[in-house]
């Protein structure tokens, strides 16, 4: 085997390795970074942005496709469905005519003692992947495929999204659009209710695909639970969903979920509950990608709006700080001009203004 191609070998590895090797927060409070969020006073600890997409890169072929930039349009089509090192899945459903089409696990997936899921799907229809992020982070939308969900909240959302995107190392995990912590609960039911808090984030990608993140908050991070009454916690060790073009009528998805559900439910359960949910989601996705009651052309124009409000207000931003620079440079080159010129400036004004002020009692002597 040539230099080259190990050296390749040996890189992978090492990419994948790096996913799991750090913790994704700090607990020594000195080691944490931290960024304002929009609620004065209130400040989120940023994640080792190489850890989280590093774990998600390893687990999830099409991101890991997406994020490296080599990519041709063809999704699912074009991954290397390699397994993460130490593991291997295990596909549990495969049926090319279904919605999801293939469902992998990895059981107890880093001893955490919930499975690790993986699930695939071509959905055909405009590529919106902002819609499919309301589905999860929107109440109203997520309440039409998920029964049990009581309450979901971006509840800080960071101040300065250029500045997280410099945290990220601009460009090398796409385009941050969003970044924030949420919080989201479910209803009563034959279970207590579940609560969690999350740090969300969306990336946008050249080539057009998008990656929606996320990953559970620490307990040191609990003083940002809303108010006092506590839930039994469930745990989103990793999510992401990763959506790519597949050609011209059509998008692939590749969601990954390690979530571990908390108090008495065995975990041998966790794998089915969780499936039929995310199963549950990608049937509402056809349909509402499908065009059913025009959901999906009025969101697409409703965003198109939006995008022509910003460019106008973005345009009408530049043109005010240009006017700002060319008055400073105008008093700039004013108080460079030599005390010289300013007094032969002042004297023939003075004399024109005296010219002009005799004008009338001239005009008087000559009628």
């Amino acid at each position: 085997m040539d230099l080259p191609a190990i050296a390749t070998i040996l890189l992978a590895a090492a990419t994948v390795v790096d996913g799991f090797s750090s913790p994704v927060f700090q607990k020594t409070h000195h080691l944490r970074k931290q960024m304002p969020s929009k609620t004065e006073g209130v400040e989120i600890e940023l994640p080792n942005f190489d850890e989280l997409f590093g774990r998600i890169r390893a687990v999830s072929p099409l991101a890991d496709k997406i994020m490296s930039g080599d990519h041709s349009g063809r999704g699912l089509q074009e991954i290397d469905d390699t397994h993460p090192i130490g593991y291997k899945w295990k596909t549990v459903e495969s049926n090319k005519r279904r919605v999801v089409h293939q469902v992998d696990r990895i059981d107890n997936f880093q001893e955490l003692g919930a499975p690790m899921l993986r699930f695939r799907s071509t959905i055909r229809g405009p590529h919106a992947p902002e819609k499919f992020a309301d589905f999860i982070m929107n109440l109203d939308a997520r309440s039409r495929w998920d029964p049990a969900i009581a309450e979901v909240d971006e509840r800080y959302p960071v101040y300065d999204l250029d500045a997280a995107n410099i945290a990220m190392g601009v460009g090398r995990y796409g385009d941050c659009t969003k970044l924030g912590v949420g919080y989201c609960r479910t209803k009563q039911s034959v279970v207590s209710p579940r609560e969690q808090l999350t740090l969300c984030g969306i990336q946008d990608f050249e080539c057009g695909s998008t990656l929606i993140w996320g990953t559970e908050m620490e307990e040191w991070h609990n003083h940002l639970l809303p108010g006092d009454k506590r839930h039994t916690r469930a745990k989103s060790h990793l999510f992401s969903v990763a959506l790519t073009p597949s050609s011209p009528e059509t998008f692939d998805v590749e969601y990954i979920l390690q979530l571990e559900i908390g108090g008495a439910i065995p975990k041998w359960m966790a794998a089915p509950i969780l499936s039929e949910s995310v199963k549950n989601m990608f049937n509402h996705a056809k349909d509402v990608y499908g065009g059913k009651d025009g959901e999906i052309d009025a969101f697409i124009k409703e965003m198109e709006a939006q995008r022509a409000k910003e460019v106008v207000l973005e345009t009408a931003a530049v043109a005010a700080v240009e006017d700002v620079l060319m008055q400073e440079a105008a008093q700039e080159a004013a108080d460079n001009v030599p005390d010289a010129i300013k007094e032969e400036v002042a004297m023939q004004t003075e004399i024109v203004e005296a010219m002009a002020s005799d004008m009338p009692r001239q005009l008087v002597r000559l009628s």
